[in-house]
């Protein structure tokens, strides 16, 4: 209420004014949507909140919807070369989406770029903490702040925020655990990745794709957890898998991925081939074992059966 009444009083508008402009304003959230360009809902979710004007929940995952679905980053410079109108004192929308740009405006084209990215990077988790703090979470808006915290480089974070959902939300699906499992495979964490890989396969809603294994497999390959003598991933006992190293870890988890998947690519096979080999004759598995890498053909594979076979 103070925010609109600040607004009206800074403007002249009127309550009903401010009402009709922000109807608008959310109708736009659909249209961008629907031709795929998130400059317009950038600029009107940051007049929504100029204005004071209290969203709905129906309204507000609308506005989520449409800034979810695409880059503001790479759209924003796109087709319209934005200029930086707010140094020269420009508010119109003809101003705002000119598409001319006289060579001299280059600097400030990219002056704008980098004094506007942190403020558009997470537009979609912004709108889902306004939509959490206002109305009851969603599996959507608590999976957008998850992926929030993982752009940040906070997979701890991420694993803690689900760890607290509401209960009313349910179970979660694979989306909302995916951003974490990555990041901590990106990060090399293989004990928090096998910890959250197997909360995600003991959790119902959650239906995993091909990919997911793929990459699950390859990143503990490439860390050569799968050679005979290797050291046991830590803390991997207690979630089920004995022993935690070796070929018999393999044998595990390709018996819960044959649960799950009946075929992959030939891409994903050679994905994995590649990861088998690099952490059996790689530098990595070296610096892991702490040894010269072994001589051994490391792996082969049976394509008619996708079998796959560890010869050392």
């Amino acid at each position: 209420v103070l925010q609109k009444n600040a607004f009206m009083a800074h403007t002249g508008m009127n309550s009903d004014q401010i009402d009709a402009g922000c109807r608008a304003l959310i109708a736009l959230s659909g249209q961008c949507a629907k031709h795929a360009r998130s400059l317009p809902m950038e600029i009107g979710w940051r007049k929504l909140k100029e204005t004071g004007y209290a969203l709905d929940s129906k309204s507000l995952s609308a506005c989520l919807y449409a800034s979810s679905a695409y880059s503001f980053a790479s759209d924003r410079y796109r087709s319209t070369g934005l200029r930086a109108s707010r140094s020269e004192g420009k508010s119109s929308i003809m101003d705002i989406l000119g598409s001319t740009v006289d060579a001299d405006d280059e600097e400030d084209i990219e002056e704008d770029r980098n004094e506007s990215k942190d403020d558009i990077k997470d537009l979609p988790g912004e709108i889902a903490i306004f939509h959490d703090l206002l109305y009851d979470a969603t599996e959507k808006t608590l999976s957008i702040r998850v992926r929030s915290l993982v752009a940040d480089g906070n997979p701890e974070g991420a694993e803690e925020m689900i760890e607290q959902m509401p209960s009313n939300l349910g179970d979660l699906r694979h989306r909302t655990y995916l951003p974490v499992l990555r990041l901590y495979l990106d990060k090399g964490n293989m004990s928090s990745a096998v910890r959250i890989f197997k909360k995600m396969r003991g959790t119902s809603t959650v239906y995993f794709e091909p990919e997911t294994y793929v990459q699950y497999i390859s990143a503990i390959a490439e860390h050569g957890f799968f050679s005979p003598d290797s050291d046991p991933i830590e803390g991997v006992g207690e979630l089920g898998y004995s022993p935690a190293y070796g070929p018999q870890l393999f044998d595990q988890i390709a018996s819960e991925m044959a649960e799950d998947t009946l075929e992959i690519s030939s891409a994903s096979a050679r994905r994995l081939y590649t990861a088998f080999e690099s952490g059996f004759r790689g530098t990595h598995m070296a610096k892991k074992l702490g040894r010269d890498p072994p001589t051994c053909t490391a792996l082969s594979h049976e394509p008619s059966s996708w079998r796959w076979r560890i010869n050392c």
